[in-house]
């Protein structure tokens, strides 16, 4: 049963995706059920149905997006706007929420938001307004974060001035100016570099990164390893060693031939454009695609989703690995989407005496999960724990 309102009310600002938008309005619903009052901010960009949540006030911001950009597939460009949204609604944002500390008869308790907005804690600070993130990423992302701090403190990332929120990367690296690429080595920034024939400078951080990075020094060496040192001298070093000296000349000569026998595999006949011809040999069969949590993960396995559904292919995505791996409740594929294949997992998921297990272990995991969310569930306390926070600011 709905409780009264206990008088606090909670402003919630969701990143305008609709991956954000649900968990934050799931969310609303649940402090809502315990009092408080809810305030939804929201750009004019796939803005949320308020008549879908009658309770809730809904308060419309500018984003400073054209009618064109907005209906013309928004999606196929969809980090573009948002960094654009990033800049054009901080002013709104504010003038937003200045007037609701103003004129709001209830106490606001805090603004929760995603941690995808640039700039919702220089705002919320300014206004001595209590901020709380909602991020719908898995825990592990957070393994990145730590080392920002550090290099903020070095010097090599200022606040501001020197550096812009977002830039076109592979514009950036197909530009003639452009001489050498200090990168953490995400393989999508690995491939853009490789593309446009621009020799690397790596400093990796996690995940496949590492890997990466030896990679582009030690195999195919087109690139100057860092080694893990941030210091402003080293990095110098390799910047005079790239651009001046004639180890750097020998790293762009190879990394030129690379890009060329990069180019010649994707042309009619390459070995790229012959894999992707074979596999338009399979149509009518469904590929499960499972990206990291991170842009330069995703935007590949899209692009490549993009041109198997162009296909015929039907295209899922999941969080494949923890399915197969960690909780064991379902098959991985491996990546092999030939019909056979497909046919033997599904048959060993049917039929087999291991599908009976992975069934079991499911009905096991579901019954763990209904027991967390209920009264005294650990779900259900982290959430008691969350709202007495909120009450308390």
């Amino acid at each position: 049963m709905e409780k009264k309102s206990n008088g606090v009310r909670v402003i919630l600002f969701p990143l305008p995706l609709q991956g954000c938008i649900n968990p934050m309005l799931q969310l609303a619903n649940i402090l809502h059920s315990r009092g408080f009052s809810i305030t939804v901010i929201h750009t004019r960009f796939n803005a949320p149905r308020a008549s879908n949540h009658p309770l809730f006030t809904f308060l419309q911001i500018p984003d400073g997006l054209s009618e064109s950009q907005i209906k013309d597939e928004p999606t196929s460009n969809v980090m573009s706007l948002l960094a654009q949204i990033n800049v054009n609604a901080e002013s709104p944002f504010r003038e937003c929420l200045q007037k609701l500390l103003l004129e709001e008869s209830e106490r606001v308790s805090c603004l929760i938001d995603d941690c995808g907005w640039l700039f919702t804690q220089s705002v919320a600070e300014s206004l001595n307004l209590p901020r709380l993130v909602l991020s719908t990423f898995k825990a592990t992302l957070l393994n990145a974060y730590p080392i920002l701090p550090r290099i903020r403190t070095k010097g090599y990332l200022p606040v501001s001035g020197k550096i812009v929120k977002w830039a076109p990367q592979l514009d950036v690296l197909a530009h003639r100016a452009t001489g050498g690429f200090l990168t953490h080595n995400g393989w999508n920034s690995t491939l853009e570099s490789i593309c446009e024939g621009v020799p690397m400078i790596s400093l990796p951080f996690v995940w496949d990164q590492l890997l990466n990075a030896r990679f582009v020094s030690d195999v195919w060496r087109i690139g100057i390893h860092l080694e893990g040192r941030i210091e402003r001298r080293e990095i110098e070093s390799a910047v005079i060693r790239l651009m001046v000296e004639p180890e750097g000349e020998q790293i762009r000569e190879r990394v030129n031939a690379l890009r060329d026998e990069v180019r010649r595999s994707v042309q009619r006949g390459g070995s790229s454009s012959r894999r992707k011809a074979s596999m338009e040999k399979s149509n009518g069969l469904r590929v499960v695609l499972f990206p990291l949590p991170i842009q330069d993960c995703i935007n590949p396995m899209f692009q490549l989703a993009k041109i198997l559904q162009s296909r015929g292919f039907s295209i899922t995505l999941l969080n494949a690995r923890f399915v197969s791996d960690v909780w064991m409740v379902g098959l991985h594929l491996e990546g092999r989407i030939e019909r056979n294949e497909i046919e033997r997992v599904v048959r060993k998921l049917l039929l087999e005496p291991e599908g009976e297990v992975i069934r079991e272990r499911m009905k096991l995991l579901g019954e763990k999960v209904g027991r967390s969310v209920k009264q005294n569930g650990s779900a259900y306390r982290s959430l008691e724990h969350l709202v007495d926070h909120i009450s308390s600011l």
